[in-house]
């Protein structure tokens, strides 16, 4: 009956129909599968992980038994992981915490975590790469631009940083002055540290540079 109930409603009704039922039954596990189900369905994987293993803590065998057992290892792995994070504020931690979520392409989740690695320690170039990509994939464009500016505060010859920065002044911003000079000086990085790079990514990459100065 919740089942069927809140699949005729949209996700934010779903959502809010579920948890007033779980007010009432907080261990009632169909309804916390069902909540788990309708955040993952909308893209909010931490929260649909949360409630998997709440209800798993719970019920593991009916957990196991549910469409869920394929991604309760991966759920189960992700939230240890977060506790831990959150108990030690280890900023590797939280980093493989939000790695797991930029894998999937889980961008929102991958975010958060970022976010909390930096605030323990800020000066992570590679991390703060990740933050600025995960925010351009969810359409947050200016924190985007705005984490990739942060970085060449700290690092002004970090390739990548002045390549993306440039990518995304030139097709999502139509700033072609600033993205122009950043081409240019992301070409000149690229000779400089040529030894850094793979032999394919090299080339790659000079070829990418090569085609945006044309």
């Amino acid at each position: 009956n919740i089942v069927c109930k809140a699949g005729i409603m949209d996700n934010n009704g779903a959502k809010k129909y579920i948890t007033n039922l779980l007010k009432k039954e907080p261990k009632n596990i169909e309804c916390i599968l069902k909540l788990a189900s309708v955040y993952l369905k909308s893209g909010d994987i931490l929260k649909g992980y949360s409630q998997l293993v709440k209800a798993y803590n719970i019920n593991p065998k009916a957990v196991k038994k549910s469409k869920f057992n394929t991604i309760l290892n991966s759920a189960l792995e992700v939230i240890t992981l977060q506790h831990r994070a959150k108990k030690s504020q280890d900023k590797e931690l939280w980093n493989a915490f939000a790695d797991n979520f930029f894998d999937m392409g889980a961008y929102k989740d991958a975010i958060y975590g970022y976010n909390k690695s930096l605030k323990i320690e800020k000066n992570q170039p590679k991390i703060a790469l990740k933050l600025a990509l995960s925010y351009q994939k969810s359409n947050q464009v200016y924190n985007a631009v705005s984490t990739l500016r942060e970085i060449l505060k700290f690092e002004e010859d970090n390739f990548f940083a002045n390549f993306y920065l440039a990518k995304i002044l030139r097709y999502e911003l139509r700033d072609e002055i600033e993205s122009h000079e950043l081409f240019l000086r992301a070409k000149t990085i690229l000779e400089v540290k040529k030894d850094e790079f793979s032999k394919s990514d090299y080339i790659d990459l000079k070829l990418a540079i090569k085609n945006e100065l044309e």
